[in-house]
C-alpha cells in the first residue's frame, strides 16, 4: 500500500506534469522494474526517443507497481517500492516517477492524459487499461533480458543465495553448508577428496565438532569414515 508520502508525491508530480503539457510531449510507461537491468534501460530509452508529433521537449513519466500490486499480478518484488523509486529517479532520462496500488495505472493515466502511452509488443492485439486517456498507444520492442531470467540464472548457478557471498577459492563456489554437504556425500560414497578439499573440509569439521558435540552421535557413519581417512587422497 502506498504511504501518505508517496500519495502526496504523486499529486505534486501530476500537477507539475500537467503544467508542462504545452511545453513538450508527455510520454508515459509503467512496470514493476524489479532488479533494474539493461532490458529495463533499453525500454526506457526507446520510450524517450519515440517520434513526437510536436517538435518539442520530451518528458518521460514512469509509473511503478507497488509491492502489493506487483505480488497480485506477478510476484512480490525483491526490491521494495521505496528503493525501486530511488533507482528510477537516478536514471537521467526519466523525468517523473510515480507509483500505484491498483493492478493497472488506469487512474494515473486518467489524471495525466499523456501524449504517448508506451507499452511492450506483448500487448499487441490486447486491450491496454487506460489507453483511452492517451493520444497514442505505441508498442516498443522488449529486450530478451528479464528479471525472471536473472533470478533463474542465479538459482541455477547456486543452490542458495548464500553461495554467492563466499570466497570461491575457499569453498569452491559454494556456501559453507553446501560445501560441507557435498564433501560429506563424497566421503560416504568412498570418493577421494583433493588436498584442498580435505584441508577445507577438515577445518569446518573441527569447528562443528567443537560447537555441536551431538554431531558425532547424529552422523556416526560419516565420523567413522572421515576419522579413518582411508578415502582421502587415495590413502
Amino acid at each position: 500500500m502506498l504511504t501518505k508520502e508517496q500519495i502526496d508525491k504523486n499529486k505534486r508530480a501530476i500537477e507539475k506534469i500537467n503544467n508542462l503539457r504545452n511545453k513538450g510531449q508527455i510520454i508515459f510507461t509503467n512496470g514493476i522494474f524489479d532488479l533494474f537491468h539493461s532490458g529495463h534501460l533499453k525500454s526506457l530509452q526507446e520510450a524517450k526517443q519515440l517520434n513526437c508529433i510536436k517538435p518539442s521537449a520530451r518528458y518521460l513519466v514512469v509509473a511503478l507497481n507497488s509491492d502489493e500490486s506487483a505480488e497480485r499480478i506477478k510476484r512480490l518484488p525483491i526490491i521494495p517500492l521505496k528503493d525501486r523509486i530511488k533507482i528510477l529517479e537516478a536514471i537521467t532520462i526519466v523525468n517523473f516517477v510515480l507509483s500505484f496500488d491498483e493492478d493497472t495505472p488506469y487512474n494515473l493515466l486518467r489524471d495525466i492524459r499523456p501524449d504517448i502511452l508506451a507499452k511492450g509488443v506483448e500487448y499487441q492485439g490486447k486491450d491496454v487499461a487506460g489507453s483511452i486517456f492517451a493520444n497514442r498507444l505505441v508498442l516498443i520492442n522488449r529486450s530478451n533480458e528479464s528479471t525472471t531470467g536473472i533470478i533463474k540464472r542465479v538459482l541455477k548457478r547456486n543452490t542458495c543465495f548464500e553461495c554467492i557471498n563466499f570466497d570461491n577459492e575457499t569453498y569452491f563456489g559454494l556456501c559453507k553448508k553446501h560445501f560441507f554437504d557435498k564433501m560429506s556425500e563424497k566421503i560416504l560414497n568412498n570418493e577421494t577428496l583433493s588436498l584442498l578439499e580435505e584441508k577445507t573440509f577438515f577445518k569446518i569439521w573441527n569447528d562443528i565438532r567443537i560447537k555441536n558435540p551431538n554431531f558425532l552421535k547424529i552422523n556416526s557413519d560419516l565420523v567413522q569414515k572421515f576419522d579413518n581417512k582411508e578415502h582421502l587422497n587415495g590413502k
